[in-house]
C-alpha cells in the first residue's frame, strides 16, 4: 500500500485489515506513508489491523515506513504520521534498520495506542511517539502466524491463522473508542475489542441453552440448525454472513429448523427481532 501525499494529501482510515506476507526487493514490506514537499500530508490511521510476516528484502521497514522527507531527500517540508489503534505488528523483517517500521525525515512519527508491536528490532529514531497508552510488546499468540489462510487456503473462514489463541494477551486489550463494532468476520466485539483483526471466538462460543430467550443447537452445525423459542410468540429471524449480508429472513414462532447444508463453512450470525445476536459455526 502506498499512502502517497507528496505535495498533496493521503490520509486514509483503514479498519479490520491484514497486511500479510508481502515482500519488497528494496525498502518497506507492506505500506509506505510519504508526506513530503511543501503542503504534503500523509496521515494514515489504522484500527484493528495486523501487519505480520512482511519483509523488506534489501532495505528497511519490514512492515511500514513513515516519511516526510522532500523529494530532494534532504529537507522535511511536509508532514507524516502513522497512527495505530488496536493493531498487531509482529514478525516482520528487514535486512536494514527498523524490522517492524522505519521513520524518515524530521518530524515524521509513528503513534500507537492499545497495540502489540515487536520493539525488539527497533532503535531510535524508529520508535513510538507519544504516551503509547495500552501498548504491548509480547507474542500475540496467533493460532498459526505461518499459515494465515489455514488448511482450507481461504481467507475469512473458521481456520484463519491470525485468529487469537484462547491464552493470547491481546484478548480484550484494545480500546473501544473509535473502534469498529465487529471484527473482520463480522463478529461483534464484546466489551473491549481484542487487538488485531479477529475477535477471539472462545468468549463468543454458543452452546445449547443459548443465552437470551432462545436455544440454538447444535453448534457447530453441518446440516440442520434448530432455533427454539420458549414464549410461543412470533419472532423475526435473520441470518447474516461474515460480510453483513442477510441471506435468510423470516417470521416464525415456537421452534424453527434451518437447513444450513448448502452454506459455506465458517462463521454466521443469527439476529432475533433486530436485537439479540448469536453466532453459529457451519462445518
Amino acid at each position: 500500500m502506498d499512502s502517497y501525499g507528496v505535495g498533496g494529501n493521503a490520509s486514509p482510515t483503514i479498519i479490520n485489515s491484514i497486511f500479510y506476507a508481502n515482500t519488497s526487493a528494496t525498502n518497506v514490506g507492506a505500506m509506505y506513508a510519504w508526506g513530503g514537499n511543501a503542503g504534503g500530508n500523509s496521515h494514515p490511521v489504522l484500527i484493528n489491523c495486523v501487519f505480520a510476516n512482511n519483509t523488506a528484502m534489501n532495505g528497511y521497514g519490514g512492515a511500514f515506513i513513515a516519511e516526510n522527507l522532500d523529494e530532494n531527500e534532504t529537507t522535511s517540508s511536509g508532514s507524516c504520521t502513522v497512527t495505530l489503534q488496536n493493531c498487531a505488528v509482529w514478525n516482520n523483517t528487514a535486512t536494514g534498520e527498523g524490522q517492524q517500521f522505519y521513520i524518515r525525515g524530521v518530524g515524521a512519527e509513528v503513534i500507537a495506542t492499545y497495540s502489540d508491536i515487536d520493539m525488539a528490532g527497533q532503535s531510535a529514531p524508529h520508535i513510538i511517539s507519544g504516551s503509547g497508552t495500552g501498548n504491548l510488546n509480547t507474542n500475540p499468540q496467533f493460532v498459526d502466524i505461518l499459515n494465515a489462510l489455514g488448511a482450507d487456503a481461504c481467507w475469512l473462514t473458521a481456520d484463519d491463522g491470525l485468529q487469537l489463541q484462547n491464552s493470547s494477551p491481546l484478548i480484550n486489550s484494545g480500546n473501544s473508542t473509535g473502534a469498529p463494532t465487529s471484527d473482520i468476520l463480522g463478529i461483534a466485539h464484546l466489551g473491549n475489542p481484542d487487538i488485531g483483526a479477529y475477535e477471539n471466538q472462545a468468549a463468543l462460543q454458543i452452546t445449547e441453552n443459548q443465552i437470551g430467550d432462545f436455544d440454538l443447537y447444535p453448534n457447530p452445525a453441518s446440516d440442520k440448525l434448530t432455533i427454539d423459542f420458549q414464549d410461543n410468540s412470533e419472532h423475526r429471524i435473520e441470518l447474516y454472513n461474515v460480510y453483513g449480508q442477510v441471506i435468510q429472513s423470516e417470521i416464525v414462532s415456537d421452534s424453527k429448523v434451518l437447513n444450513v447444508s448448502d452454506l459455506t463453512n465458517g462463521f454466521y450470525l443469527i439476529q432475533i427481532d433486530g436485537s439479540q445476536t448469536a453466532k453459529f459455526i457451519k462445518e
